[in-house]
């Protein structure tokens, strides 16, 4: 289940590009419009995953997805049982009318459950991908991940709080692992996430750095908390779960 607040997109101003300029919220996804500024993807999947990827009236009317209660839900068929060779399990996958182009961008769910949240960057693979929520079958931690082509690898930093498991994003190498961070933070993702009542992932994406901050429902920075009048300041933020800098981040920027 997703909160009222689904996703933040939010954009620098571009006054006066030399400077830091504060963020302006643009856009906001809630349980009154996610269905009309997404659309429901249908194509095969391109990783070539074991899924059948539905239209909405299909999706609505089998119990894939909802909303009410401002809240939205967002599932898969968990009733039946589908060979690996089959056409795949029924799935919701959504893709945003609007594009963006670097921000601060938050998502605030109370439950995750198959939840795959990616910022996928036009042309796949070659500009790339951003999984701010990651990870396959029992898995009870979340592995934040930039894919793409060509030969890079990102320089490690200290600055986070996360474990690298891999600085090298080509999809061609390592079984698709791409740059790969495991979240550190406590109740991060799965049964835990979901017991301990969700959390909120921010990512921020600007030329330089893409950086992510899981934060537990008790523990929202302030700044990006719903009760909170200015403007959301990420250098005020916890040190980040995940910080991919160099040259892993600069094809994505």
């Amino acid at each position: 289940m997703v909160r009222h607040k689904v996703a933040l997109g939010l954009l620098l101003t571009s006054l006066q590009p030399a400077l830091f300029q504060p963020y302006q919220l643009i856009r906001e996804y809630n349980s009154s419009n996610v269905f009309k500024e997404f659309r429901f993807f249908t194509d095969p999947d391109p990783t070539s995953g074991t899924v059948q990827y539905v239209p909405f009236e299909t999706a609505a009317s089998t119990g894939l997805t909802g909303n009410g209660s401002d809240l939205i839900y967002l599932g898969v068929d968990k009733s039946n049982v589908y060979m690996p060779v089959g056409p795949g399990r029924p799935s919701a996958r959504l893709e945003s009318w609007m594009a963006f182009t670097e921000g601060l961008f938050v998502i605030d769910l109370t439950h995750d459950c198959w939840l795959w949240s990616t910022a996928g960057l036009g042309d796949w693979p070659a500009d790339g991908e951003i999984d701010i929520i990651e990870n396959v079958n029992d898995a009870c931690i979340n592995n934040v991940a930039l894919h793409t082509t060509g030969n890079y690898t990102v320089t490690e930093t200290t600055n986070q709080t996360g474990l690298w498991g891999s600085t090298d994003y080509n999809i061609a190498h390592d079984e698709n692992q791409g740059c790969a961070i495991t979240i550190t933070e406590p109740f991060n993702y799965d049964a835990e996430f979901n017991a301990n009542g969700g959390g909120m992932y921010a990512m921020e994406w600007t030329s330089n750095v893409v950086r992510i901050w899981f934060f537990p429902p008790t523990g929202v920075s302030d700044g990006l908390r719903d009760d909170y009048d200015g403007i959301p300041d990420p250098e005020t933020f916890s040190i980040p779960s995940a910080s991919f800098a160099g040259p892993c981040s600069d094809p994505l920027g």
